[in-house]
């Protein structure tokens, strides 16, 4: 708000509070008035009735005190009239009454007194009805109507003296008159000092009090209690009247006066206050200080006002400069900031785009967008075999689109390369900023035919050979513009930029040149790998293969020692050639993990199941531990586990010569679904020394070179375990003691699945077997601590026993136990002895037994299977012991013996399922092998060379069955099993792939082209069965439709 519109507002609110006090004191002086009127009419009020009430009190009181005398009463009944002329006749004159009538009880009139006329209480209809009253209230008192006036009556009942209570026998009644004359008013008048006119009984005064007089009404009422009349009493107010006037004359004198005070106090302020200010706020908008000279002589506040306006003005004189040179910086801030922006935007496009072209065209047009530049153009050098520059080509350019319609770009396409200074200068890597004259006169027309008028150039150094590559030009078309030093750094760092994308671009084209090399190397290698694994393993086929059927046949034990030596250092080599072939696939990045759920348990029982025989053969002790709280089935990859426990326990049965090998899988950690479990195997074995640990899981390498000629191994078996345990997220690692044995340890990270719907636990099983008491006798510790453990969990109650003296004792001592498990090997006393002891004293249904026994025991033996009821083999297994203990607790007879495979067992397959097989196999010894090994099991099988032939055969007689060998000549097994598939359709039989390859991805290869199945050479009996039990349940319908084509 303007200092004006303030001294505008400031006037207008002192007019508004001077009306609101004229306001205000005007309603004070028109209360006042008021106020005073009311006190006066109330006073008024009070003086005329209290005078009314006066005169009716007298009257009053005369008729009480001439209504309780004894004489009255007594001269009532018998009238006498000379003693009324003397009694009562007399206080007419005395008390100025107007009449006076006394009646006895009968209504009767017996004393009358004063005007007959107009002084009786009533005619004689209303006679009856005042005596009636009077009788009811013993007192009345009202006023009527005469001619001469207003007639006040005043009666009473009469009554003895002494019952001044009136509670007695009424005797008679009295009524004394008074009459409101002329005389009568003019007294009152007087009295009241008021003048007094008697109006209709329905008069209402407008206004009780003005301010000349003070107005009072009385209402005079008759016997009916209702107005007759009504009295006016008006009394001039002189003093309240000369009062009004005199506050009348206060309250215009002093607006007036205050008006005259507002005049010149706002005259003053226009004066010494307006004047001067606007002086000031002239010379603030003007930023002129001269007008304030007459201000600066006066020696007052304003000329302090002015001093400091003065300097004010120029201050701000000051500081616009400082303002106007600010926002030239700030321009200038503004745009470096924007070529800033454009630099960042350009290096973004050289760093992320492959294309060296596009990323110099995308990082040129991000400068142009935040720039005024006219045009851009970058030119290469060059070199001869002498490394000198011959010449300078273009290779980007650019121009504001007005420009390209003025010039001809054909004639710089190459610059001619010399000694001009400014080359000199720019191979140097120094910056050229300046006007074309800078450039010389050989390069100057040419300028100016393309209309440049001054022009940045920075160098284009390659940062890795530090030498001159090119440079890039910056130039203005229009205003022939100075680039400031922002600038020049900026298109120096593009340049610098550039040159960085060129070498990078440069680096990965040698990069791609190299990876293409190596992965030329890499596909070499792994088709190395594939062919020699095929050439391998299809000789490998048939020694392994008929070594196998070898085995079947009747052999001398010389013969089958023999026969057992191929197939041992068969399948070795086998191993070696696969552990080269896992190392392969972890060493370039190709193993890939399968998911899915499996057994947890029952997956460790299987490597302990195949790992048994050698265990036992060395008399080794084998057990194993699984934490209760492990779900037995969890998600990953079993066959991968499966390998690296198979290769842990493998070193531990070579490098243990006695004691015992410990399996136990614990609970590591678990958040959430996730689990981390850890799986330790634990020998008794050599050792590793401590400075030998490191060097342990690298690949083709054992401790020491006496290890490998005295144990063998190729060393990749701990390589490969250790990136299989990374694959499964885990780790893997050795705690070792010379001489006392090795613990292997490895994690891997999964989750829990739940348990099948059909399988049942061996918890839920022995739920009904809780607190039997189970006697072991066992002379190895961890046997005992491991069995303990397991039976704690199922809530059995287990005494364990470490020889069979102490199992004696106990039983001797009358300890009752519901069964016992006897180890079979254990010094002293071993198994069957401590049985036929515990035989002696208890029969087999009393205390049934359980052998605990190793691998090759004779279970056969008749007597052996009277005292035992079951056998258990070790290492036990949890889910087998629970069967036996469950089948013990149910009196049930369970005598197994071992299992033996005879030719019966192997030709049921071929019973089960009599396929017609063809067998697409191009060496000539494998299709021996292949045909011996279908022999075995009862098939009579065809033979096919190659793809064609196997077509063939399929045209002439339908098979349930293919087994086709993928390397083949002419037409090869993948090529034959899509034509297969694609004529045959829905009735195409079966293909089982064979293959020696067994390299990343050959699996996948098959059942792309549309194979069923996939088994690995050298074949086994037990794959063969496998496959062939897997199709005939899966496919059994089919098969009945199989038709020739």
């Amino acid at each position: 708000m303007t200092l004006r519109k303030k001294v505008y507002l400031l006037i207008f609110s002192s007019l508004v509070i001077f009306l609101a006090s004229l306001f205000i004191f005007n309603e004070i002086q028109i209360k006042q008035n008021n106020l005073m009127m009311r006190s006066a009419s109330e006073q008024q009020d009070l003086i005329i009735n209290n005078e009314i009430n006066r005169r009716s009190d007298d009257l009053k009181q005369i008729v009480t005190d001439y209504t309780n005398w004894d004489d009255l009463i007594d001269n009532l009944n018998t009238k006498n009239q000379v003693w009324a002329m003397n009694n009562i006749a007399t206080i007419i004159n005395s008390f100025k009454l107007h009449s006076v009538a006394v009646y006895n009880l009968q209504q009767s009139l017996v004393y009358e007194f004063g005007d007959m006329g107009n002084g009786r209480i009533g005619d004689s209809a209303e006679i009856n009805e005042i005596l009636k009253r009077t009788s009811l209230a013993g007192f009345i008192h009202f006023y009527r109507l005469t001619p001469k006036g207003i007639l006040e009556v005043s009666g009473a009942t009469l009554h003895r003296t002494l019952d001044t209570s009136r509670s007695l026998d009424q005797h008679g009644f009295f009524y004394v008159t008074k009459l409101w004359d002329q005389t009568f008013f003019s007294e009152l008048s007087h009295v009241t000092g008021s003048s007094i006119t008697i109006q209709p009984d329905s008069y209402l005064v407008k206004e009780s009090s003005t301010e000349n007089a003070t107005i009072t009404q009385v209402a005079i009422q008759g016997l009916d209690q209702k107005p007759i009349r009504t009295l006016v009493f008006e009394k001039p107010n002189k003093f309240l009247a000369s009062f009004h006037r005199i506050s009348n004359f206060v309250l215009y004198f002093m607006a007036t006066l205050l008006v005259f005070v507002l005049g010149v106090f706002f005259y003053l302020i226009y004066r010494w206050v307006r004047v001067p200010l606007r002086i000031i706020s002239d010379s603030l908008k003007k930023g002129e200080s001269t007008q304030l000279a007459a201000l600066l002589k006066s020696k007052d506040e304003f000329s302090q006002i002015a001093g400091l306006v003065t300097r004010f003005n120029h201050q701000r004189k000051q500081l616009e400069a400082e303002n106007a040179e600010r926002r030239l910086m700030q321009q200038q801030v503004a745009e470096q900031n924007e070529l800033l922006y454009g630099l960042a935007e350009a290096s973004s496009c050289l760093l992320t785009n492959d294309t060296l072209q596009d990323a110099i065209s995308e990082a040129n047009e991000a400068i142009l967008r935040h720039t005024n530049l006219d045009r851009i153009f970058i030119f290469k050098c060059e070199y001869n075999s002498d490394k000198q520059i011959t010449r300078m080509i273009r290779i980007y350019d650019w121009m504001q689109p007005w420009i390209a319609t003025l010039v001809n770009t054909d004639e710089y396409k190459e610059l001619p390369a010399g000694n001009a200074t400014w080359f000199v200068r720019i191979q140097e890597g120094k910056i050229i900023n300046g006007p074309i004259e800078e450039y010389g006169q050989t390069l100057r027309p040419l300028l100016e035919r393309q209309l440049v008028k001054t022009m940045v150039v920075v160098p284009i150094m390659d940062p890795q050979e530090h030498t001159f590559w090119g440079f890039a030009g910056f130039a203005d078309c229009s205003q022939g513009r100075s680039w400031s030093i922002a600038e020049e750094t900026a298109f120096s760092l593009l340049g610098n930029n550039i040159a960085g994308a060129i070498r990078r671009h440069m680096s990965q084209l040698e990069l791609k040149e190299a990876m293409e090399l190596a992965r030329s190397a890499d596909k070499a290698k792994s088709n190395f790998l594939a062919s020699m694994s095929h050439e391998i393993r299809t000789p490998m086929n048939g020694v392994i293969g008929m070594t196998s059927l070898l085995m079947q046949s009747d052999l001398s034990p010389a013969q089958r020692e023999l026969v057992e030596t191929i197939e041992t250092s068969g399948e070795n080599l086998l191993n070696i050639i696969n552990e080269i072939l896992d190392f392969s696939k972890i060493e370039s990045g190709n193993m890939v993990l399968e998911e899915s759920a499996f057994d947890l348990r029952r997956c460790i029982e299987d490597v302990l199941d195949l790992m048994a025989p050698k265990i036992f053969e060395k008399s080794l002790e084998l057990v194993y531990y699984i934490d209760p709280q492990i779900n037995g089935f969890v998600f990953g990859d079993g066959f991968r586990l499966r390998q690296v426990l198979v290769n842990l326990l493998g070193n531990a049965v070579k490098f243990t010569k006695s004691g015992e090998i410990l399996v136990q899988v614990t609970l590591n950690q678990q958040v959430d679904k996730t689990v981390i479990l850890e799986f330790s195997v634990k020998d008794t074995g050599i050792g590793i020394p401590a400075d030998k640990i490191d060097t342990l899981f690298t690949p083709f390498t054992q401790v020491d070179a006496s290890t490998t000629r005295k144990y063998g191994g190729s060393g990749l078996g701990l390589a490969i375990s250790a990136n299989l345990a990374l694959l499964m997220d885990g780790k893997l690692w050795v705690e070792s003691t010379l001489g006392k044995g090795s613990d292997f340890r490895f994690t891997m990270r999964t989750h829990f699945e739940p348990r099948a719907a059909n399988t049942l636990d061996i918890s839920e099983k022995l739920q009904q077997l809780q607190h039997k008491r189970v006697l072991v006798v066992d002379d190895n510790f961890t046997n005992r601590r491991i069995l303990q453990l397991q039976f704690d969990y199922w809530k059995i109650e287990a005494v364990t026993v470490s020889s069979g003296a102490e199992a004696l004792a106990l039983l001797n001592a009358n300890n009752n136990f519901d069964v016992a498990i006897l180890d079979m090997q254990m010094p002293d006393m071993d198994g069957e002895m401590l049985a036929r002891e515990i035989r002696k004293r208890f029969t087999k249904a009393q205390l049934p037994l359980i052998m605990l026994t190793s691998i090759g025991y004779n279970y056969r033996n008749s007597e052996v299977q009277q005292l035992f009821s079951h056998y258990v083999n070790k290492p036990v297994k949890h889910s087998q012991l629970a069967d036996i203990l469950y089948s013990v607790f149910s009196k049930e007879e369970n005598n197994p013996s071992q299992q033996v495979t005879t030719e019966s067992d192997l030709k049921a397959t071929s019973e089960k399922y009599p396929f017609e097989i063809l067998v697409a196999e191009d060496n000539f010894i494998n299709q021996k092998l292949v045909r011996k090994l279908f022999e075995v099991l009862g098939y009579k099988t065809d033979l096919a060379a190659n793809g064609y032939e196997t077509i063939d055969s399929l045209k002439r007689k339908p098979y349930h069955i293919i087994f086709m060998d993928v390397q083949m000549p002419e037409m090869d097994g993948l090529e034959a099993t899509r034509v297969i598939k694609e004529r045959w359709k829905n009735n195409a039989p079966v293909i089982i792939a064979m293959t020696a390859n067994a390299m990343q991805g050959d699996r996948e290869k098959c059942l792309e082209a549309g194979m069923d199945d996939y088994i690995s050479k050298p074949l086994r009996l037990e794959d063969i069965i496998r496959v062939i039990n897997y199709w005939g349940a899966s496919k059994e319908i089919l098969f009945l439709d199989i038709k020739a084509s």
